[in-house]
């Protein structure tokens, strides 16, 4: 009994598949991390001010 060709490239288009969900949920999370990495810096920037002694312009 022979298989068909869509049997045999269905393991292969569901790691295809499983790849593509993976890749987009990658991007689209940069926002998220970038978005809380920011949060996290700006209560810091303050006290980096005064020990690099600048200014809030530089």
């Amino acid at each position: 009994m022979k298989k068909s060709r869509n049997q045999l490239s269905s393991p292969l288009q569901s790691i295809d598949l499983h790849k593509q969900r993976w890749a987009i949920l990658s991007i689209s999370s940069i926002p998220l991390v970038m978005t809380l990495g920011n949060s996290m810096l700006i209560p810091v920037l303050p006290e980096m001010e005064k020990i690099m002694n600048i200014s809030p312009f530089q």
